[in-house]
């Protein structure tokens, strides 16, 4: 199991690096990477709402920072540094967050919050944020099991032969 200094952090069979140990300081960049893929999910959702409904008319983080924040409390929430790339409950908890609390800022703020806009915003963080961690996943579940060695064993010592 992938596993930082002093604590199961652990793909738990799952990930490319299922099975190994390895340095805080490779593991800290495994977090600060899994953050990252959630916060282009976040830029995403912004670029599409850019695109598609004002085109040149938004700036890209005046839309998109009330979901990067409320992704910042999902991860306080599911305390997500642990194993950022767990679906669950992981993904879950920073995915739920990340939508309820961007579209609640929202209103409070003022920015719109219509019906099209909650229904799409929910499915584009699904299928991003739960996605990036189910492919993770996906990848350990396919990856080739070992080999497995087989010893004979004599029958009159229980020796290997």
């Amino acid at each position: 199991m992938l596993s930082a200094p002093g604590g199961d952090h652990g793909f738990r069979g799952s990930g490319p690096s299922a099975g190994r140990r390895i340095s805080a300081r490779a593991y800290a960049g495994l977090v600060v990477l899994a953050a990252a893929a959630d916060v282009v999910c976040v830029l995403g959702l912004g670029l599409l709402g850019v695109v598609t409904v004002a085109p040149g008319g938004v700036w890209l983080p005046h839309v998109t920072w009330p979901f990067v924040v409320a992704a910042a409390v999902g991860w306080l929430a599911a305390r997500a540094w642990r194993r950022p790339w767990r679906l669950w409950p992981t993904g879950v908890v920073v995915w739920g967050c990340t939508w309820a609390v961007g579209v609640a800022l929202r209103v409070l703020v003022d920015r719109g919050v219509f019906p099209t806009f909650q229904i799409v915003s929910f499915g584009f963080l699904a299928a991003t944020m739960l996605g990036w961690r189910g492919a993770l996943a996906l990848a350990g579940v396919l990856r080739p099991a070992p080999p497995r060695v087989t010893v004979q064993m004599d029958e009159d010592d229980g020796s290997p032969t």
